[in-house]
């Protein structure tokens, strides 16, 4: 048969994913520049598998007596829940718990979410406002991109953390569903 045109293939383009040597260069370097913020937002991402804009930036101490109610953060001795109002795939809400792995990983997500909700409340702020500010957030992103070149790895979006995480827990030998329900596919 006589084709016509020139014949098109289309893959998607590969989208860069943390993985767990990346997690580690960037927090690296974060706390080199005094980063601490920073360094614990990335090691909360890889492990949580949050959705950044949705679901972390956004997290509150406690909101359930706020006007808008987006989340609520228990730390326990050796765990963290974290309780969503509204989820993507969960609009009745959802949540999300995860174990200290300090004593295996150094990337202990369970460890710096607790850290920040104890930084926000040092700070003696408001337990419904967000665990981080506008302050943080109005250079987040640079302040990513500047990290990934200065660690030398490839530029990472902030979903990119999430696919790790995800891309991580399958290597590590967990089921699909496992990887479905932590991530809240």
């Amino acid at each position: 048969p006589l084709r016509r045109g020139p014949r098109r293939h289309f893959a998607p383009r590969p989208r860069p994913f943390a993985s767990r040597k990346d997690v580690k260069l960037l927090v690296q370097e974060a706390l080199r520049r005094d980063l601490i913020a920073d360094a614990r937002v990335y090691i909360v991402l890889f492990s949580f598998m949050f959705r950044a804009r949705d679901e972390l930036f956004p997290l509150q101490r406690d909101g359930r007596s706020s006007a808008e109610p987006h989340s609520h953060v228990v730390v326990a001795s050796n765990r963290v829940e974290v309780f969503l109002c509204h989820r993507k795939n969960a609009p009745r809400g959802d949540s999300v718990s995860r174990e200290c792995v300090c004593s295996r990983s150094s990337l202990c997500g369970s460890c710096a979410l607790a850290a920040l909700v104890a930084a926000h409340r040092g700070r003696d702020r408001d337990p419904r406002s967000p665990l981080l500010g506008p302050a943080w957030l109005s250079g987040a992103e640079r302040r990513l991109k500047d990290l990934c070149v200065a660690a030398g790895i490839s530029p990472l979006s902030w979903h990119g953390f999430r696919r790790g995480g995800a891309s991580e827990m399958l290597k590590s030998g967990h089921t699909l569903a496992q990887i479905l329900v932590a991530g809240g596919w």
